[in-house]
């Protein structure tokens, strides 16, 4: 007989291993806690649901006191520094965008403002009991009528058949999926109706303020579940404000990261491919929580947002139904916090060929908290005295503010509105002068004094008006000579700034190169020489990202301006670069990538390879 001779410790450990791949979800699942609150903290905001459950939120703080917002609350989403450049799915559907987030209630005593959002994608186990109105039998009854999936109604039956509890709460304890759209809708109006109805559930719900001029008084009516907005969704999967205050070795805040933890340690966080082999969603709250306290925002089942798919985020086309965060179908190198899909409502039948409500096994959903945006009129009142303050400052950071209220591009506006108020009140005083003559001429009086006022007054006008046109012309020419400084200035700016970025990704290659040489070498210092390179290869690379990230924000600013003031400074910049070759070629670049930012797509993976593959082209760094 064969005696293997395995150590103490190390046989141990074997077997807690054996263990844990033999049942790995029932370990994660002991209690009946297991199907809504796996992880519990101190702070969770739950509330009850039938049948004794709760729905965990976490309260995500937004920057700022004021209703509107200030410039803190702009943050940019989006896949920002391009680190996904070989997804063509980032490129098109995931452009940096700067976007302000808000809000949903008020806390007085930190004068703050804050939303809810589940903790947990909502389980089978809550999904059943506010479906059955507590009944566990009857919403096992309702999910095998509206499910699509063969496989979990086949396990359920057998697991209650035989009375097996914990299989049983292996199952409850799964991500909710295989539901139409119309039936998460319905199981989110079933469980507002139930809270409502229920005191203890009603009162728990938070609540607007009445009033936002110092009264700490709050209106009865409570807010309501719904799903979340994708900006809600992407601001806490980031981390909050905590990651916007945080800053990186680089000095980029931390909430521009592609992932709220490092990529390597992704089978920490989620459960997608490699590791979940593409199978079946795992229980909920199975893997560490990000930034916020929040569990499988990433991988798992991707999850339905509030809005329709569009494919710029909050513009463009309107499509189907937006989901994100990725599944357990994905490879976990592909998810990231910016990554966005679109879920069809319908679809055609592979077996009858007729089209029906889909039932995605990827898909399921995490509940947010919303409220309504005026309660009251004295609460109108007092957002808009706020409004004021925010249309002249924060509002023109925001991408409404940048196209309609910028200060500079729309002073020709206003110079023409007020010309436009000039001749009308003319047009009123000529024609009270011409009411005076007639009413001369009516009555046949001869008041020559009064005819000489007449014409005088008129003489006036005319001339006032001449003066207040060419005041205004005047006027008008100076803030497009302004402009065009503004535009020239950019122009100029982001051509070297490109330029610079490709010379040092150019010189990054050739370091490469030559670290690859000196490895095959058999020289006196070699290990040196080896460390200066690399070393001086990553500070190249590092300066070729600075200049880039700075290109993308030149550029940006330079897609605010009309293409009338952009052209004649592109053409002044190649005409005072004639003679050199490689900036010719990166002011070509340049007008192509500001034309796509004037249509709105911030497309900086296909920048950055577009500056990348010039800098590498035959005879443009030759010095």
């Amino acid at each position: 007989m064969l005696v293997m001779k395995i150590k103490p410790l190390s046989l141990i450990i074997y077997i807690g291993l054996l263990l844990f791949d033999a049942n790995t979800a029932a370990a994660f699942c002991k209690t009946v806690e297991c199907t809504y609150n796996p992880q519990p903290s101190n702070d969770d905001f739950s509330l009850p649901m039938p049948g004794d459950l709760q729905m965990v939120f976490k309260k995500v703080i937004v920057p700022g006191p004021e209703f509107w917002g200030n410039a803190d609350r702009i943050v940019k989403v989006g896949d920002a520094q391009g680190e996904l450049a070989n997804d063509p799915m980032s490129a098109m559907f995931e452009g940096a965008q700067t976007l302000p987030i808000s809000g949903s209630f008020y806390d007085w005593d930190k004068r703050q403002w804050y939303y809810y959002l589940g903790k947990y994608e909502v389980s089978l186990a809550q999904f059943l009991m506010v479906m059955g109105n507590g009944s566990q039998a009857k919403g096992l009854e309702k999910f095998y009528e509206l499910s699509g999936d063969s496989k979990i109604k086949a396990k359920l039956k057998k697991a209650f058949s035989k009375n097996d509890k914990r299989k049983q709460r292996q199952l409850l304890a799964l991500p909710l999926t295989a539901v139409s759209w119309f039936d998460y809708q319905d199981f989110i109006r079933q469980y507002n109706h139930w809270c409502y109805s229920t005191p203890n559930c009603m009162a728990k719900l938070p609540k607007l303020p009445k009033r936002l001029n110092g009264a700490k008084e709050y209106e009865e009516l409570p807010g309501f579940f719904r799903l979340p907005t994708e900006l809600e969704w992407e601001y806490a999967a980031r981390g909050g404000l905590p990651a916007l205050k945080k800053k990186d070795s680089d000095g980029r805040p931390v909430f521009e990261h592609s992932l709220p933890f490092e990529r390597n340690q992704f089978k920490k966080f989620a459960w997608a491919k490699p590791k979940s082999k593409g199978k079946a969603p795992t229980i909920i709250g199975r893997f560490k929580p990000t930034r916020g306290g929040f569990f499988d925002l990433f991988g798992n089942v991707q999850e339905l947002m509030a809005q329709m798919f569009r494919t710029e985020l909050i513009q463009g086309k309107v499509g189907a139904l937006s989901v994100r965060g990725g599944s357990f179908r994905e490879n976990d190198n592909k998810i990231r916090v910016s990554m966005r899909s679109e879920l069809d409502i319908y679809k055609k039948s592979v077996r009858t060929g007729k089209m029906i409500e889909t039932r995605s096994h990827t898909t399921g959903i995490r509940l947010a908290i919303g409220s309504l945006v005026i309660r009251t009129k004295q609460f109108k009142e007092d957002i808009e005295k706020q409004y004021a303050a925010y249309k002249e400052g924060t509002y023109k950071q925001t991408p409404a503010g940048k196209s309609n209220d910028d200060a500079l591009m729309n002073a020709g506006t206003t110079i023409q509105s007020a010309m436009n108020n000039l001749k009308r009140d003319n047009r009123r005083l000529k024609n009270k002068s011409q009411q005076m003559q007639n009413l001369l001429a009516a009555r046949q009086l001869n008041i020559q004094a009064a005819k000489t006022v007449i014409n005088e007054l008129e003489d006036t006008i005319n001339r006032l008006d001449h003066q207040m046109k060419s005041a205004l012309q005047q006027a008008q020419k100076k803030i497009e000579e302004g402009t065009f400084d503004v535009c020239e200035k950019l122009v100029s700016n982001a051509a070297l700034i490109s330029k610079t970025a490709g010379w040092h990704y150019a010189r990054a290659s050739v370091k490469k190169d030559l670290i690859e040489k000196i490895k095959h070498l058999n020289i006196t210092g070699k290990a040196r020489n080896l460390h200066l390179a690399r070393q001086n290869y990553h500070e190249l690379m590092d300066g070729f990202q600075r200049h880039f990230i700075n290109y993308v924000q030149t550029v940006e600013k330079l897609g605010r301006y009309s293409y009338r003031f952009i052209k004649p400074a592109i053409k002044k910049k190649r005409k005072s670069h004639a003679n050199d070759i490689a900036m010719l070629e990166f002011i070509k670049l340049l007008e192509k990538h500001v034309t796509s930012a004037m249509n709105g797509v911030v497309d900086a993976n296909a920048w950055k390879k577009d500056i990348q593959r010039l800098s590498l082209e035959k005879g443009i760094f030759i010095n």
